[in-house]
């Protein structure tokens, strides 16, 4: 079930599928079976990032899917099931995530903002109390898209005013790439 190795990354079938009718891989993250994406080395990041977006859009591509799903849970409130870092990809056959997006659910007041990417707290959240967004900028690298992911999870892990250990990545491919951030709690 392993479609591809990068480094010591991994990209496989997901043993325990979340969804029905639908093609579940997992991005295995790193070999370090206690890393997270807040600790991670900037080169390290980078590759993780990289080979994330790279995968889900290369699995856009298929004609088979409707849409395709792009997340990472940390932490026990996240509904993640299993400690190592990894991310999932999922095909879904005949949803699409999108319906009941709208773009206005990214917009917010801009918090951080350089060559790649803007950062938003949502005014529009589409579920939790507190919602960041980073929008990856059509001109932007995904290098600096994945600092300020890396720079709002450890803001989320560290210094939120609601102490938080948990976190949701959850990805948008729209007019342009997006990832909110949710802090999780009970």
């Amino acid at each position: 079930g392993i479609f591809e190795k990068r480094g010591d990354m991994i990209l496989l079938m997901n043993k325990y599928p979340v969804f029905h009718k639908t093609c579940p891989t997992v991005l295995i993250e790193t070999s370090q079976h206690n890393g997270d994406l807040s600790e991670y080395a900037p080169q390290k990041l980078h590759e993780v990032i990289s080979f994330g977006l790279e995968k889900w859009r290369q699995t856009e591509k298929d004609k088979r899917f409707r849409s395709v799903l792009f997340f990472r849970n940390y932490g026990s409130r996240a509904g993640g099931s299993l400690r190592h870092p990894h991310s999932q990809i999922i095909g879904l056959y005949d949803t699409d995530y999108r319906d009941g997006i709208r773009t206005e659910n990214f917009w917010g007041p801009v918090i951080h903002e350089d060559d790649g990417c803007i950062v938003t707290i949502s005014n529009f959240p589409i579920c939790g109390m507190a919602e960041f967004n980073v929008t990856l900028k059509d001109t932007g690298s995904s290098d600096l898209f994945a600092d300020a992911v890396q720079q709002v999870v450890r803001y989320v892990l560290a210094e939120f005013p609601i102490p938080c250990d948990s976190y949701n990545l959850f990805f948008y491919h729209m007019k342009h790439t997006y990832v909110k951030i949710f802090p999780r709690y009970i």
